[in-house]
């Protein structure tokens, strides 16, 4: 795990911990986030493909490391329950948050799927994965184009949001940088919530996360998020976002309706 001192990050002495095998879990036909992951279109003789590529659920706790940076991962992950987030370090140690991704996210794939990673995932919460070994991937997708498809999607989708946020973080102001990642992680949760969406946003991750993830500090942070709470808009209260004005939050972010996660 990489630990934070007075000028950012370290490197990580010795590899991640192996997780916690969880065992085959349910069937992919079972599964409760089919619908929002890379297997969402996908029949029952194609998951009976998948099901016998993977190797069955994996779990990591809260601050463990999914895989590192300049390492080599055995999986590609699909999230079944929780929060990971993506993160480069540069040289000096400074961290950059790259993507928060909540469940139903597949996260691993890169240009040379056997290379090392160009960059970090942890888990901000406790998190169950469905684990797929990236040897072989490239024979499944072939056997199961529409998982490849599907994958391909996915893909262009990440690109679009980077791009977005690319924008916002280079040009936009405090104010709406932070409005615009908060929007963002609401509506995406909205895609897998089971439960009503009427009460907050569980979220965990903490004003520095915030910072890394949009290139401010944490003071900065804060002042901004008062301004929001003041202004009615957004409360952030511990881990939970309350959402105090959905068409003004979207207003602030420069978001129009369908930009938002289906």
């Amino acid at each position: 795990m990489y630990h934070s001192g007075a000028s950012g990050y370290t490197s990580p002495m010795e590899s991640p911990a192996a997780p916690t095998p969880k065992g085959p879990g349910n069937s992919c036909v079972n599964c409760g986030v089919r619908s929002a992951t890379v297997c969402a279109a996908l029949g029952d003789p194609q998951l009976e493909e998948v099901e016998a590529h993977k190797v069955g659920d994996h779990y990591f706790p809260a601050g463990s490391d999914l895989f590192l940076q300049g390492t080599q991962s055995e999986y590609l992950y699909t999230i079944k329950e929780g929060w990971v987030m993506l993160y480069t370090l540069l040289q000096d140690g400074r961290r950059q948050i790259n993507e928060f991704c909540l469940t139903g996210a597949f996260i691993g794939c890169q240009s040379d799927m056997m290379g090392p990673s160009s960059y970090s995932a942890q888990a901000l919460t406790g998190v169950t994965v469905c684990a797929l070994p990236r040897e072989g991937i490239d024979a499944v997708f072939q056997r199961v184009p529409e998982m490849a498809v599907r994958f391909a999607c996915i893909a262009t989708k990440s690109m679009e949001s980077a791009f977005a946020t690319l924008a916002t973080v280079g040009r936009g102001t405090a104010r709406e940088r932070i409005a615009h990642l908060l929007a963002d992680l609401e509506a995406r949760s909205q895609v897998v919530q089971t439960e009503s969406s009427a009460g907050p946003l569980a979220l965990p991750i903490t004003q520095e996360h915030i910072g890394d993830a949009l290139g401010l500090t944490s003071v900065h942070v804060s002042r901004t998020l008062k301004q929001l709470r003041e202004d009615d808009i957004v409360s952030l209260r511990g881990h939970a976002l309350h959402i105090l004005d959905r068409p003004a939050l979207m207003d602030v972010a420069g978001i129009t309706p369908h930009q938002t996660q289906t």
